[in-house]
């Protein structure tokens, strides 16, 4: 569990503000899509032997997602190439898992490769915590994809 008392967490009022501001945007508005098109893309073929993967939907996850990125990119970065605020936080933690969803499941490389995302992924996969955080994860998404 994250709390208050982690370097996630910025101590000042109007940074916390940002921060939650970003974190809320990435929940609410990207992360619906990008679960959508991890379920369209793997979880349903597997579960369903022999169905297979409804590239309509998961077309349709990506444009939305690709919007909703495009959206998040111009209203935050604007102080660091971190989400919110000059410090890697919570907000930069939802979107590495965004990035790591659509990349190695989903298998949309390029969503990260351009302008203020491509700098934030970049130094984010560097971050102790996304690569300590998503070890166990990709060792999955490899396995599942060897499947």
């Amino acid at each position: 569990y994250l709390t208050n008392a982690t370097p996630a967490f910025p101590s000042s009022t109007h940074d916390r503000a940002k921060i939650d501001a970003a974190f809320e945007a990435i929940r609410q508005f990207v992360l619906p899509d990008v679960t959508t098109a991890v379920y369209e893309s793997t979880i349903l073929p597997r579960r369903n032997r022999g169905r297979p993967v409804d590239a309509v939907s998961v077309a349709a996850a990506v444009d939305k997602v690709k919007i909703a990125l495009s959206a998040t990119s111009q209203q935050f970065f604007r102080e660091s190439q971190w989400v919110a605020g000059r410090d890697f936080s919570i907000a930069d933690m939802a979107l590495a898992v965004v990035a790591f969803s659509m990349g190695d499941v989903v298998g949309q490389t390029t969503l990260f490769s351009e302008g203020p995302l491509a700098t934030w992924w970049e130094a984010a996969r560097n971050e102790r915590c996304v690569v300590e955080g998503l070890r166990s994860f990709t060792a999955t998404a490899s396995a599942v994809k060897a499947r």
